[in-house]
């Protein structure tokens, strides 16, 4: 594209100091009428390109530079995070405590968890250049399977981000897990749906673990949602999924599952109730829990916060 531009650049008689923007206008230009109707003949095109002197790139880089200049191109998570917590804490200072009701962090997580949590996360649209936001807690939103649905979608709707962390505290509060999942928890789906960057993890206790879709398991039970229960992660014969939630966010299972080759992510003892061993997978164990607290974290463009 670049070298099409140079050369219809040459044709109308142009030089290389047209004024700002004439070389983002050009490439547009060029790029809107080129002919390739799929991926893979662009790429073969762009393959064929050679000779880009020193001086051409360099000028692009610069141009490319100047118009980007201000904005913010690559930022680690940590450090959003850390510019959003200044932020947070002077606004603190003269604002009431409600008016912050739309930017708080975890009440369940602590930002080293939330930071764990976000390493994993594969798009980079997530882990980079967003923040997470509680958009369902049931000490404020009440324990509510069908509000947590109505919040989600509410969310998606509104920022375009279907992508959601459930967090589970367990009636000891010495647990602490759930899922990471992209695709709004909706009852309107059938059966399981989602993706494979969804993920189950536990936080507490320690060690921290994040199960992955396992691609060579073929399996594809990421998420599912109806109006009796959520459940991340398909489970075996005779055992509950990765983790079920029920209706009304009190009580929850979990067991391995294939789909992300998870273990029970319940393992503190007094969490563990009507304990049971699966009659496939080597006899691995599964129990109920009961819940204390679920949250669920949306997320929102960084530059939302730091504005």
């Amino acid at each position: 594209l670049w070298k099409l531009a140079q050369g219809r650049r040459e044709e109308v008689g142009g030089d290389g100091d047209e004024e700002e923007g004439g070389s983002a206008d050009l490439l547009k230009s060029v790029a809107a009428a080129y002919p390739a109707s799929k991926a893979r003949a662009l790429l073969k095109e762009a393959f064929k390109i050679r000779q880009l002197s020193r001086r051409q790139v360099e000028a692009a880089v610069r141009k490319a530079a100047k118009l980007c200049q201000g904005q913010r191109t690559f930022t680690a998570y940590s450090q959003v995070r850390a510019e959003f917590e200044a932020r947070r804490v002077a606004a603190a200072a003269t604002a009431p405590a409600n008016n912050l009701a739309h930017v708080n962090v975890s009440n369940l997580a602590s930002a080293e968890e939330l930071d764990f949590l976000m390493q994993a996360v594969r798009d980079e649209n997530i882990a980079q250049f967003s923040l997470p936001k509680v958009i369902f807690y049931t000490e404020r939103d009440g324990c509510s399977l069908r509000s947590l649905y109505r919040l989600c979608g509410l969310h998606a709707e509104a920022t375009g981000r279907p992508q959601t962390i459930l967090l589970v505290a367990t009636a000891s509060r010495e647990g602490l897990f759930g899922a990471f999942v992209t695709h709004r928890w909706s009852t309107e789906e059938r059966g399981f749906y989602g993706s494979g960057e969804s993920f189950l993890f536990r936080l507490r206790p320690t060690p921290e673990v994040v199960y992955k879709w396992r691609m060579s398991s073929a399996l594809e039970y990421f998420q599912q949602a109806t109006e009796s229960a959520l459940e991340v992660g398909g489970g075996v014969d005779g055992g509950p999924p990765g983790l079920r939630l029920d209706a009304g966010l009190q009580n929850g299972q979990s067991g391995p599952s294939p789909t992300f080759g998870s273990e029970c992510l319940v393992t503190a003892p007094k969490d563990r109730i009507n304990e049971g061993r699966c009659r496939n997978e080597k006899g691995a164990e599964y129990c109920s829990f009961n819940v204390a607290a679920v949250e669920v974290l949306g997320f929102v463009c960084s530059n939302s916060f730091l504005a």
